[in-house]
């Protein structure tokens, strides 16, 4: 779905607000694939939100907050625009090579499926879990090491720039049609670019074309914590019960995304 569009420059602070509050809404929705949005200085923007199939996309086109906030945009923010309905055949692209210290904000990230073989993805694992047992009672550390993370119920992705391994995140399959987010981590020079966000949006595709009807996951509650807590909602997930092995005992987060 290709939306073009000339904003009015009317109630700019609304329209942020409400450009974030759909990105957040449709990366929840059944069949969402990905979205991608720009805007120049003259006030033209694209914005291209990626499907399953046309039914998924109709769904979200009907949903009542998207038509509440559509009807707002005809009303105060948009000039005008155009909506183009096409289907992916092929995509490939090109990327110059990147600074190998630290990229630039909005720099692109290669997210790949990760076999582990790596020494930059070895090296991040383990930072995250050094990080893991910093911030968190011996008795309360989940974190999976080399072992845990090479199971066949487990997939793990990394964002790139470059030669540098931006994040690392992995998907582990549960009973029930269920699943875990596990070893999410940023690399420190790469904080607050989006790495970790790609690499959640992977996931979340991943458990929803594998059929799985919940993701799910475990963080600590102490401020160290927070800024992960942020991407999650971001994405939709809400705090909940314990899960799978886990039990509440008072440090542990437990957040959960409903996929159907």
């Amino acid at each position: 779905m290709i939306f073009v569009s000339g904003r009015s420059q009317a109630d700019a602070e609304g329209y942020a607000a409400a450009a974030e509050a759909m990105a957040t809404a449709a990366a929840a929705r059944d069949g969402y694939l990905g979205i991608i949005s720009s805007r120049d200085a003259s006030g033209v923007g694209i914005t291209v939100s990626w499907w399953r199939n046309y039914a998924d996309a109709l769904a979200w086109r009907d949903d009542p907050d998207h038509a509440r906030i559509r009807d707002r945009g005809r009303a105060v923010w948009y000039d005008w625009y155009q909506v183009i309905v096409a289907t992916v055949d092929r995509a490939y692209g090109w990327q110059r090579s990147l600074s190998p210290f630290k990229a630039e904000g909005g720099a692109a990230f290669e997210v790949r499926e990760d076999d582990l073989s790596a020494e930059e993805t070895r090296a991040l694992l383990g930072l995250h879990l050094a990080g893991m047992r910093a911030d968190s009672p011996p008795d309360n550390v989940h974190a999976l090491d080399l072992t845990g993370l090479t199971t066949p119920d487990v997939t793990v992705w990394t964002a790139w720039v470059g030669p540098r391994v931006a994040a690392v995140g992995a998907l582990k399959m549960l009973p029930d049609d269920t699943a875990e987010v596990k070893s999410m981590r940023t690399h420190p020079d790469f904080l607050r670019q989006g790495a970790a966000r790609a690499v959640l949006d992977t996931i979340i595709v991943a458990a929803k074309t594998r059929g799985v009807r919940r993701l799910s996951l475990e963080t600590g509650s102490v401020p160290s914590f927070d800024p992960a807590v942020a991407l999650y909602r971001s994405r939709g997930f809400e705090e909940g019960p314990a899960f799978s092995h886990y039990t509440d005992g008072g440090f542990s987060r437990f957040l959960h995304l409903d996929l159907r």
